[in-house]
């Protein structure tokens, strides 16, 4: 969901572009004074595919060079290009090119985690926690992260939701035997032993993302939007509208089988839109507004 080039990674090349305006340095840089970054949010390094990196750089050499900052202790910490740096060492290399620029912490920990992003391989625990580090600790919106990532702040809000999982979910999308879809799926069921049941199922029986929802839709447990999520706790008072937006236009969004959009307005208000593609589609969305409405009279 992420791999598409003309925002999230063009939002990273900008971002270097900025650095590279400010003075960034092309070097070739000892392996042993380059160190890995801390706040890094890939977390697994999936051995095939870098011993098959390893092999390329073997060959040809490292041709995208990684980006870097210099510490005080005349070292340099990996911004970006932790996986070509981990190859270039299992090639046996001595040093590797690097761009090295001026970042303070804020602009290196953005730059990082956009950069990261925007590649494939990312996994979609890896991509809510860098979404959840954007906003804790720089503070950005769900808007002002879904801009820099490329993707709708609904999005970003599901995949911050994703680490509210219970331990065992986690771990099965971070080995990709449940992908990013199935963990938003599993966010509409409450009970957190009813996610486990309805995941291992999704396995065993090799549910889609699709079946799996319509599974969560019956479950018992089922919830519209977790109060207390993971997703709530990291965000700080600022943002609360925009999870409101976001929760509305997923709620419209079911309920009239059409893309809804909500957007924060001043006071506390929220602006709702319904997208349809002509004025009979418009009619048939408002009849089954209608219809709901009356379901929901006759329930009383």
């Amino acid at each position: 969901m992420f791999r598409s080039r003309s925002t999230s990674e063009n939002a990273a090349v900008d971002s270097a572009q900025d650095a590279v305006d400010a003075g960034q340095v092309l070097r070739d840089l000892p392996l042993n004074a380059v160190l890995p970054n801390p706040s890094q949010p890939r977390r697994r390094f999936e051995e095939t595919t870098l011993k098959e990196l390893a092999d390329s750089v073997s060959e040809c050499g490292v041709l995208q060079p990684v980006l870097v900052r210099p510490l005080a202790d005349g070292s340099y910490q990996l911004v970006a290009g932790e996986r070509r740096w981990r190859a270039a060492q299992l090639a046996g290399l001595q040093s590797i090119p690097a761009l090295v620029s001026q970042y303070d912490d804020r602009a290196a920990l953005e730059v990082g985690l956009i950069e990261n992003m925007a590649r494939r391989d990312l996994n979609p625990v890896e991509k809510a926690r860098a979404c959840a580090t954007l906003a804790n600790e720089l503070g950005l919106s769900l808007r002002q992260i879904g801009r820099r990532v490329g993707c709708d702040r609904a999005l970003v809000w599901h995949l911050i939701g994703l680490l509210d999982m219970p331990e065992e979910i986690l771990e099965l999308l971070e080995r990709g035997e449940l992908t990013e879809s199935h963990g938003i799926a599993l966010q509409r069921v409450k009970d957190l032993d009813a996610r486990l049941q309805l995941a291992r199922a999704a396995i065993e029986q090799g549910w889609t993302a699709k079946t799996l929802e319509r599974h969560a839709r019956a479950s018992k447990a089922n919830a519209s939007a977790p109060d207390g999520s993971t997703a709530e706790q990291v965000l700080d008072q600022g943002q609360k509208q925009d999870l409101a937006a976001a929760s509305l236009a997923r709620a419209w969004g079911d309920l009239l089988g059409a893309e809804v959009h909500v957007r924060p307005l001043p006071r506390g208000q929220l602006r709702m839109e319904v997208l349809f593609s002509s004025a009979a589609e418009g009619i048939t969305l408002a009849d089954r507004l209608a219809a709901a409405i009356a379901r929901g009279s006759k329930g009383r």
